[in-house]
């Protein structure tokens, strides 16, 4: 129900990105839809590598990388253990993003993902490598959390089941909902933008319902 959004040859929306399996918006993306569409994927990455030139890492944002790491390996004025905050993380995703959905857990969980990437970037000891990419892990699975959040406040309405309910809108509405809910990061770990796309069907022409 969730993923990637990519095209009919496992393109994303960045040059030379491809998805398939679980990480693929793909219906139906069981083991042999994943080798299916695996295959694409693999096909059309040999393909764009070929036609491309190679191109360069730009420094800035490997130096701006290698900046953060330091300063999230520092340990001074660090006391919270990783593995606590983990915890925590992942107890309140259970608590507030989970279903039974509502405007107001759902809001609450932004107030505590603001409250985790602070943590996580000032408070958050990392006693070495292992630590340190448990600290990259937990900011990662608070983005999924948070965009999952976003997306079902947008989704006014309740659907798949248990999947997707929502206690203030139990009802499923076709006439406004009936679509794909397209969330993507921004600038900033705060600006999330949610847009809809059309269901299309085999024959590639649109569901209305």
């Amino acid at each position: 129900m969730a993923g990637v959004v990519v095209n009919e040859k496992a393109e994303t929306t960045v040059p030379g990105l491809y998805a398939a399996g679980d990480v693929a918006a793909v219906p139906k993306q069981h083991l042999t839809g994943a080798f299916v569409f695996g295959e694409v994927a693999a096909e059309r990455a040999v393909q764009f590598i070929a036609n491309n030139e190679s191109v360069m890492l730009d420094q800035g944002q490997v130096k701006a990388m290698e900046a953060r790491r330091n300063r999230l390996a520092d340990t001074s004025g660090r006391e919270i253990d990783v593995r606590d905050i983990e915890y925590k993380v992942r107890r309140l995703i259970g608590d507030y993003v989970v279903s039974p959905k509502n405007e107001y857990k759902l809001k609450r969980w932004g107030e505590w993902a603001k409250r985790f990437r602070d943590e996580l970037e000032k408070g958050v000891l990392a006693r070495d490598g292992h630590e340190l990419s448990k600290i990259y892990e937990v900011e990662h699975i608070v983005t999924c959390a948070s965009l999952s959040a976003i997306s079902a406040l947008e989704r006014k309405e309740s659907r798949w089941g248990e999947a997707h309910f929502r206690t203030d809108y139990p009802a499923r509405d076709d006439k406004q909902f009936f679509c794909h809910m397209v969330v993507a990061k921004g600038e900033s770990p705060e600006h999330i933008r949610v847009t809809t796309k059309p269901v299309i069907g085999m024959d590639g022409k649109e569901v209305r319902s």
